[in-house]
């Protein structure tokens, strides 16, 4: 009786999560787009410490990554299995777009699809994000293969920028009043700068960058 309970209820544990050998019934899970948290699509991160976080909805927390040049993902670069609903890599290259997919992987069951797609950049700036206003953003790019600080303006606010090197004190200043502003520095030291923006009202921004 107790070996006829227990085959009862691995029985019901497979039909419920897998395919059942016995019936031949289709997976009654349903396929779940992979959230993802970390980074956000279009977000910019330094190409050295890429890490990529997800919604953990894997039954047995077993996940395949993909990563890729393109949004087709032909010539997958990374194809890889996890446990745990997170990855980090260091091998990718600077001033690049890559595109990433996550799927539930548990060897029981039938592999899901990949749902859905997310993309990020890699840079070699890192802006501190504690004293962030909506009002004017500021973020790290590139353009054209080069490294740009970016300032978007969405209500054309005049504000002066100011930017100074905490190594070397060189200083560079612009008036902007534009919707956006984008500052080239891959020839600039590498190392800390302060950034400042501030305009006639008193608004003022201050954020820490660095350079690698």
């Amino acid at each position: 009786m107790q070996f006829f309970k227990s085959a009862l209820f691995v029985f019901l544990i497979n039909v419920v999560f897998c395919t059942s050998p016995i019936l031949g019934q289709s997976n009654v899970i349903e396929t779940r787009e992979a959230f993802a948290i970390e980074p956000n699509d279009n977000e910019s991160v330094l190409y050295k410490e890429v890490s990529l976080s997800w919604e953990d909805f894997s039954i047995l927390n077993v996940f395949q990554v993909q990563l890729a040049e393109n949004k087709d993902f032909e010539g997958v670069i990374l194809d890889t299995l996890v446990n745990g609903n997170y990855f980090f890599t260091n091998i990718l290259e600077n001033h690049k777009e890559y595109f990433w997919r996550v799927r539930d992987a548990s060897p029981e069951c039938d592999p899901y699809t990949f749902e859905d797609y997310h993309f990020f950049k890699t840079t070699n700036i890192v802006i501190d994000n504690e004293n962030e206003n909506t009002a004017i953003k500021i973020f790290p790019t590139h353009i054209n293969g080069k490294e740009v600080i970016y300032f978007d303006n969405p209500d054309y606010l005049e504000f002066d920028i100011s930017i100074v090197s905490l190594t070397s004190k060189s200083q560079y200043r612009h008036k902007c009043s534009s919707d956006r502003k984008g500052i080239t520095t891959e020839s600039w030291p590498r190392g800390a700068y302060q950034v400042t923006i501030s305009s006639p009202n008193n608004f003022t921004q201050t954020r820490d960058i660095v350079l690698y």
